[in-house]
């Protein structure tokens, strides 16, 4: 037998109090959207890299029985090509093995760059409201912030939600002490220059392609945009020569397949001449939309 009390409670409880006594009719604000599908797009033309993908997945993947999911940090020399790896593993995750069903959080933190740097506790603040925290509820302290936002992962995975974090261009440890989860179940990919050895976390170095990965990715770059292009095919032994021209790097291999686009009559010793001059090389490698190699990689040549 009740006392008649009734508590009619309808909207979302996320934020802020319940109340219970008798006879209570309270409607809430609806509970926020969270904006989880933030990654951007991964690049068509990726080769290589096939062992250094299939390491980072068997990383992120959860772990039987409580689900656990790890850390991975990817590091290497500007150009390396971290970034559109961490982009590949993570579609993959999201995408093919469906691992992360509450999707993903990515923030770029600009942490090489002066003028676009991202301080952590605005970064804490683009995460939060990609969780659907109004900006009302977005305490001013850091502390705060995280304890918010690591509350917010813990809850979505506890609810079967797991979501993968990304956090890009890391300067330092320091910069994402605060954004790191706390569940164990929230899986999180890092990239940096440098290997952020304070992390517990698998850490994989990106080398120079090989010869034979990186006249891949020239000549997929290539017909992308040109897809009856076959200089590469024909010509290997330059195209070789051009991979170690630009030291195995990704992104000097993708400034070259722009500039050969532009010059689609011109065999590939015309570019080697030029890039084997070591005095002009940085300025060859500007490609027609303005992404110069010098840009990217300041002191690496």
């Amino acid at each position: 037998m009740t006392d008649g009390t009734v508590n009619h409670i309808s909207g979302g409880v996320f934020f802020g109090l319940v109340v219970q006594g008798r006879t209570v009719h309270l409607t809430l604000p609806d509970r926020p959207d969270p904006a989880l599908a933030g990654l951007p797009r991964q690049s068509a033309t990726f080769a290589g890299r096939r062992t250094e993908v299939e390491q980072t997945l068997a990383a992120l993947a959860p772990a039987a029985p409580d689900e656990t999911a790890g850390t991975v940090v990817v590091t290497g020399l500007a150009g390396m090509g971290k970034t559109e790896l961490v982009l590949q593993a993570a579609h993959r995750a999201l995408r093919e093995e469906s691992w992360f069903p509450g999707g993903v959080l990515f923030v770029d933190l600009h942490g090489y760059d002066a003028k676009r740097r991202v301080s952590p506790k605005r970064a804490l603040e683009t995460l939060l409201r990609a969780l659907g925290i109004p900006a009302e509820h977005i305490p001013p302290g850091i502390e705060d912030r995280a304890g918010i936002y690591r509350s917010a992962l813990g809850a979505m995975a506890a609810a079967g939600r797991r979501v993968l974090v990304v956090l890009d261009d890391v300067p330092t440890t320091g910069k994402i002490r605060h954004l790191l989860p706390s569940d164990g179940r929230t899986a999180t990919l890092v990239s940096s220059r440098h290997s952020l050895a304070e992390l517990d976390a698998l850490a994989l170095t990106l080398r120079e392609l090989p010869a034979d990965e990186g006249r891949e990715l020239l000549g997929d770059a290539l017909r992308t945009s040109l897809p009856e292009d076959s200089r590469v095919a024909a010509e290997a032994d330059e195209a070789d020569r051009l991979v170690a021209l630009c030291g195995g790097l990704p992104l000097a291999l993708r400034i070259l397949a722009s500039l050969l686009v532009d010059l689609p009559t011109r065999p590939l010793s015309h570019l080697r001449r030029e890039l084997e001059d070591a005095h002009s090389r940085l300025s060859v490698l500007r490609s027609p939309n303005g992404m110069t190699f010098w840009g990217w990689l300041p002191g690496v040549w």
